[in-house]
């Protein structure tokens, strides 16, 4: 049996996807994946096509979504490469200051 949370729809629509080990699965429409992502229709739209990006789902008619699983494997994605870029950001900024600090700036 699944706990029902807030975004699952109605048992049987088309919007309640539910996977073997009984996590919850559902499509995020368009207003609410701006929301969650902070970015604009035309970005989604982009890295979609870019493919850095879950794909929309066609649910009919005018009707498109996102499956949430999927963007929230985006999400993890995104944290990750925020980890890697690290390391990265700081020896830069050590050797601005260090620079700074000897007046080659």
């Amino acid at each position: 049996m699944s706990i029902p949370t807030q975004h699952q729809a109605a048992p049987g629509s088309l919007q309640t996807i539910t996977n073997n080990n009984s996590s919850q699965r559902y499509v995020i429409r368009r207003k609410e994946l701006l929301s969650r992502t902070g970015l604009s229709d035309v970005t989604i739209w982009r890295l979609e096509h870019q493919g850095q990006f879950p794909r929309r789902v066609q649910l009919g008619g005018n009707s498109i979504g996102w499956l949430s699983h999927e963007v929230d494997a985006w999400f993890d994605q995104k944290a990750r490469e925020r980890y890697d870029d690290r390391p990265r950001g700081r020896k830069f900024l050590r050797t601005k200051i260090n620079h700074k600090e000897q007046g080659n700036l």
